[in-house]
């Protein structure tokens, strides 16, 4: 019983981390982290750590969305991330 209740929390609370999207974004991060590693040293205390808190912030919504109940707050979450992700993409130019 115990076990079993156990799984149904891990669901509830951790769920997320089997998500596509969140693997994803998880994949992201690391990729974004090696190739911010190569930008110039002028950059590494400017644009490379808003890129890096940018897309961790996307990883870190994801998870917290899944803990959402209602459609209306999982609505505002998403724009919420649509919007992270082509502020990821400005800052890339």
């Amino acid at each position: 019983m115990v076990e079993i209740q156990f799984n149904v929390v891990y669901m509830l609370y951790f769920g997320f981390q089997k998500l596509e999207i969140y693997q994803l974004s998880k994949a992201l991060v690391k990729d974004i982290y090696k190739l911010s590693s190569s930008f110039p040293s002028d950059e590494k205390y400017a644009l490379v750590q808003q890129i890096n808190k940018t897309t961790i912030s996307v990883a870190s919504n994801i998870a917290e969305g899944t803990s959402r109940n209602g459609y209306k707050e999982k609505y505002i979450l998403l724009i919420y991330l649509i919007a992270l992700k082509w502020k990821l993409i400005a800052k890339q130019r």
